[in-house]
């Protein structure tokens, strides 16, 4: 069987074979695990959130993340954040972490300030209140404290009541 790699996907050094391989970009778990052998040991990863890793084998669920990269179910940014933010690891088919990932995302905001000024202006809670008074609303203030019912990893915004 083909051994396929692409170094823009998340990927695995495969040790008994000493290259890499990029496990999403076979169809299905069962077809990589063909690939590679029963028994196969991987060493370092790219592309691959820790939570993932392990160098004496490779689960259904890991092979299910690189699978919805591959597949761009989510942007790859996106779904990496999710995935480290909630350490989101169960999943064996890759339309579960694009549909969680997508319930859970708000959206990418340079800084507290941006996420509070999207959420006040989001949920309306400025709306029909005069500009005068307007202006003197704190956001930055705001999107720290949404923070507490909501988690931030690079620049990426999520609910945390999404599960």
């Amino acid at each position: 069987m083909e051994i396929l790699y692409d170094s823009y996907e998340p990927s695995v050094y495969w040790t008994a074979e000493g290259r890499w391989i990029s496990p999403g970009l076979y169809d299905s778990y069962e077809e990589f695990m063909e690939a590679v052998g029963e028994g196969a040991e991987f060493g370092d990863s790219d592309r691959l959130p820790d939570i993932f890793h392990s160098q004496d084998s490779f689960s259904e669920e890991a092979w299910a993340y690189c699978r919805a990269y591959y597949e761009e179910k989510m942007p790859c940014d996106v779904l990496e954040a999710f995935v480290e933010a909630y350490g989101v690891d169960h999943y064996t088919d890759p339309d579960d972490y694009a549909e969680k990932c997508g319930d859970a995302y708000i959206g990418e905001f340079d800084d507290a300030e941006d996420f509070g000024y999207f959420m006040a202006w989001e949920l309306g809670l400025l709306s029909g209140i005069p500009e005068e008074v307007v202006r003197y609303f704190d956001y930055e203030a705001y999107g720290s404290d949404l923070l507490w019912e909501n988690t931030e990893r690079d620049g990426h915004y999520f609910r945390d009541d999404w599960y």
